[in-house]
């Protein structure tokens, strides 16, 4: 398997993996959902009447006591066993009087926020044809993983080019110090010679007797 594919693979398992997200009360999600509407599923296990408020990031949502700053408003009512809503991408609650008050905000993956406020009655809430969305970060810390190794690599071959450069200048100046002690050691043999010789043929000289 290349390395594009296994990216590919990843991609599509973060974006598919969590096919119908189940709402936890107050916590925010941030899902992607196929076709044109989004199906959301009440299962109430006790038949109890309920009244729910779903909250659509918005970037145009007037204020409202139920959701937070920022976010559009749903609000629907159960009384069945099970019951099924459907909104579409403009915010619309497909076969019912009302919609969402204010307009739903996509993202460039277009991938929407969705929070409950209050689940009543712990209600099972499902987004059924939703997918959360995972950011993805391997690729990221992979990249940042490389640089920093690549850093490192640089770092610790600077630091072996200096100690190669260190090492030849040290042996570069025992050289040169050897050869300057090597040098004045020959002169100093050279001259005890010359001045041995020179005392030599003094004495050799003195004693040859003088001729009349």
């Amino acid at each position: 398997m290349t390395y594009s594919t296994l990216i590919l693979v990843l991609l599509f398992t973060c974006y598919h993996v969590n096919a119908e997200v189940i709402m936890i009360e107050g916590v925010k999600e941030k899902v992607t959902f196929t076709g044109n509407v989004l199906t959301i599923r009440v299962d109430n296990r006790h038949n109890k009447r309920g009244a729910y408020s779903t909250c659509f990031e918005s970037d145009s949502a007037p204020p409202s006591k139920e959701c937070p700053s920022g976010f559009a408003i749903l609000m629907f009512t159960i009384s069945t066993r099970v019951r099924t809503y459907q909104v579409n991408r403009a915010g619309h609650l497909l076969g019912e009087s009302y919609d969402v008050v204010g307009k739903i905000r996509f993202d460039k993956d277009d991938s929407i926020n969705v929070l409950l406020p209050k689940i009543p009655f712990s209600h099972i809430v499902t987004l059924v044809n939703a997918y959360k969305v995972i950011p993805v970060t391997s690729t990221t810390s992979s990249s940042t993983y490389s640089t920093s190794t690549e850093k490192m690599e640089e770092t610790k071959s600077n630091k072996v080019l200096i100690t190669v450069v260190a090492g030849l200048v040290a042996l570069a100046i025992i050289i040169v110090s050897a050869l300057v002690l090597w040098y004045c050691f020959c002169r100093k043999i050279s001259g005890t010679q010359i001045e041995s010789y020179t005392v030599t043929g003094s004495k050799i000289n003195a004693q040859k007797p003088q001729n009349n």
